[in-house]
């Protein structure tokens, strides 16, 4: 998926405020602006997002989450595997990849990364564990969540172009001091790209997020095809078979004593030649 990140140009205008109405060639009043369509408040936008991805009852609900995914990894030599996700929120995640032999888990407990491999298990190296932290909070209906708290910090609502289209765009810096970049999805209101920067012991690595084919579970939109760059190079593809909203994930899924007894058969979960 190639990405155009060139801003709009000057056909529609960045100053959300501005009150001149547009015309097209026939003297018909045309459409404002997208972005005028919320005065170019951040917050309204968001507000207006989250109802997008479900009932207000539900959304504001939801406090655990897991993903079954087929999952593509490149770089070098492509490679096929599948994945089981589990998040609780704010700040816990695990991660099973299952290849044809192995299973190997990725764990964040809230305040440090496990894993385990070939039966050994440890802390995770500092990319990993940030990976994990960073990860849950990219999760759409949490990070638009956390952006209206109001220790969040929110730009402006700006028009940018994304992959041909017009899309909205948001910068957020979090309460912790994470900085993001989201693009919206005009049409539907839902994140169509998520921009961050990996920060680990070999410096910055500029990372974009996209998502897209969008459908729902529980009553939740989901983006079931994820893909990841990291400098501008495709490194993840994610598709998303099932997502289950507000299961019942036990304390120990997120104990590293845990990966010794996984908490469910994963087999059920993918069938044999799916």
């Amino acid at each position: 998926m190639v990405l155009l990140a060139t801003v709009v140009t000057a056909a529609i205008a960045l100053g959300a405020g501005c009150a001149a109405r547009m015309t097209d060639r026939e003297g018909m009043e045309a459409s404002p602006p997208p972005q005028d369509l919320f005065g170019g408040d951040p917050i309204n936008l968001i507000r207006r997002s989250l109802d997008a991805y479900g009932e207000a009852d539900l959304v504001d609900r939801v406090e655990s989450l897991r993903l079954q995914n087929r999952i593509t990894m490149y770089g070098g030599e492509v490679k096929e595997d599948r994945s089981v996700e589990y998040y609780r929120f704010p700040n816990q995640s695990r991660i099973d990849v299952i290849s044809d032999t192995e299973v190997f888990t990725f764990l964040y407990d809230g305040v440090d990364g496990w894993q385990i491999a070939k039966g050994l298990r440890s802390r995770s190296p500092d990319m990993i564990t940030e990976g994990l932290r960073r990860g849950i909070k990219h999760i759409p209906i949490l990070l638009l969540r956390s952006a209206l708290d109001d220790r969040s910090i929110l730009g402006p609502v700006l028009p940018d172009s994304l992959d041909g289209r017009v899309a909205l765009r948001v910068d957020l810096t979090d309460r912790e001091g994470d900085q993001s970049r989201l693009w919206f999805d005009t049409e539907t209101l839902l994140i169509a790209r998520l921009d961050y920067t990996f920060i680990g012991s070999r410096g910055g690595i500029p990372v974009r997020v996209m998502m897209g084919e969008y459908r729902a579970f529980d009553g939740v939109q989901t983006a079931t095809l994820v893909q990841f760059y990291q400098h501008e190079a495709l490194s993840q593809e994610t598709q998303v078979d099932e997502a289950t909203y507000n299961p019942t994930l036990p304390d120990s899924i997120f104990a590293p004593r845990a990966f010794e007894e996984p908490e469910e058969p994963r087999e059920p979960a993918f069938p044999p030649g799916e």
